[in-house]
């Protein structure tokens, strides 16, 4: 889940204006547009706008706080939104239905050799099928080439340009997966299909962006706007949930059919597996974890409640407690868990009361969903046996109807959104053909 830059937290902002990278070796600049490619102008501006506050995190954007950078976290949550009702499986895709086959409930695993996003493995080969992905964040878009085995052949990351408005950011995605698919073209390779995920409220059956605090869009029919740029079908889910559906197939949670995904940075968020599918809700807004209130009166949160999960514990939560505690002093949530190690008594204190905070909001999940698994992810899962020995503690001594659950570390990291969208486009192209 990763995730994670700024995810529309009320204590991060940090600025846009990220180079475009490509970091696959071997990869080559786009080529000309393809004559025989579809064609299409600017994105279509998406319809009204949104206001207010919220707090959104993707897994596209550089991994959070530990690290001194931000991960997949908290979401949306805007006062209405438009959603289909019922369970909204993980695969969506223009005309394309769920496939039911598959080790958890999803399509075929097209995981059997992951590579990271712009690791030693994501060589280009001439030839050979691929699809395109890409995790949209609050401030950079992470997208790639993938091969069947999940190999990335080629990735690159952008600005988002949420500066230029709504709109700007729609043309960027856009244009981003048409490029994708001329660097396919102009290497031999036979781009399928197309798989998107953003932050915020999703409306995967339909394939629109119901709301985004962060990139300021409403009802936008993303997943159409870039079929019609691409020609490929296009698969569209919500980012965490995509991470949750990677790490399921292909990480920590592979073999276990029900768990729950937990992205820890700038913000907060979950994704409930069950029986190999991410569950969505009635309305798209299942695994907001980050806005259960574990502090009543509590510090205030982006959504306008206080004391909520996300407000207490998340990195930019860990770095402000030790400020208020620490006159004069600075420290992200990635020093303060090293001065734990150190012996610092007020690190360790600040460290605690966290750890505490996100004890009680499991406990809480888990009366309702009963996982026998919580996979970890984000800049703070970083901090390693730091947070995963206290917690497991806490959680042992606190339970009372609980099971308590095994804790891991997720395994997918900053790339586990970009591989969800891949596994997501590759499941529309099994169901196509």
């Amino acid at each position: 889940m990763s995730a994670y830059d700024d995810h529309n937290h009320p204590h991060a902002a940090p600025a846009d204006g990220v180079e475009p990278t490509r970091t696959a070796a071997g990869a080559v600049p786009h080529s000309p547009a393809n004559p025989s490619a579809p064609t299409g102008g600017s994105a279509v501006p998406p319809r009204g706008s949104a206001a207010g506050t919220g707090s959104e995190a993707s897994s596209a954007d550089a991994q959070a706080e530990v690290g001194g950078e931000s991960t997949a976290a908290g979401r949306d949550v805007p006062a209405a939104a438009s959603a289909g009702g019922g369970p909204i499986t993980s695969l969506s895709a223009s005309s394309a239905p769920a496939n039911p086959s598959g080790p958890t409930g999803g399509s075929p695993d097209h995981g059997a050799a992951v590579s990271p996003v712009g690791g030693p493995d994501a060589r280009v080969r001439v030839g050979g099928d691929c699809v395109i992905a890409l995790d949209v964040g609050g401030t950079i878009i992470k997208g790639g080439l993938v091969a069947p085995g999940g190999t990335f052949l080629h990735t690159e990351r952008r600005a988002t340009g949420r500066e230029g408005g709504p709109e700007a950011v729609t043309a960027r995605i856009v244009d981003f997966a048409d490029d994708l698919r001329r660097t396919a073209l102009a290497e031999g390779l036979n781009p399928r299909a197309v798989g998107v995920v953003v932050p915020g409220i999703v409306d995967a059956a339909a394939g629109i962006a119901v709301w985004s605090a962060n990139l300021r869009w409403r009802d936008l029919p993303l997943r159409d706007l870039v079929a019609e740029r691409t020609g490929l079908p296009v698969a569209f889910d919500h980012d965490v949930r995509a991470g949750g559906l990677a790490e399921g197939r292909l990480g920590a949670a592979k073999g276990c059919a029900n768990f729950l995904f937990l992205p820890l940075g700038t913000g907060v968020a979950g994704a409930f597996v069950v029986d190999g599918v991410p569950y969505a809700g009635a309305q798209g807004r299942a695994g907001e974890i980050g806005h259960i209130i574990v502090r009543p009166g509590g510090t205030p949160c982006g959504c306008g409640a206080r004391g909520c999960l996300e407000a207490e514990i998340s990195g930019p939560a860990v770095a402000r407690r030790y400020a208020e505690a620490v006159p004069g002093g600075h420290a992200t949530a990635a020093e303060v868990a090293a001065r734990v190690g150190a012996g610092d008594p007020v690190a360790a204190r600040v460290w605690e009361e966290s750890v505490s905070a996100l004890a009680d909001g499991l406990l809480i999940a888990l009366a309702l969903l009963d996982t026998s698994l919580v996979v970890i992810g984000g800049g703070l899962s970083r901090a390693g046996e730091t947070l995963f020995t206290p917690l497991r503690e806490a959680l042992a001594a606190r339970a009372t109807v609980q099971f308590v659950p095994r804790i891991e570390a997720a395994a997918l990291g900053d790339d586990a959104g970009c591989h969800g969208a891949a596994l997501l486009a590759w499941d529309i192209f099994e169901v196509a053909r």
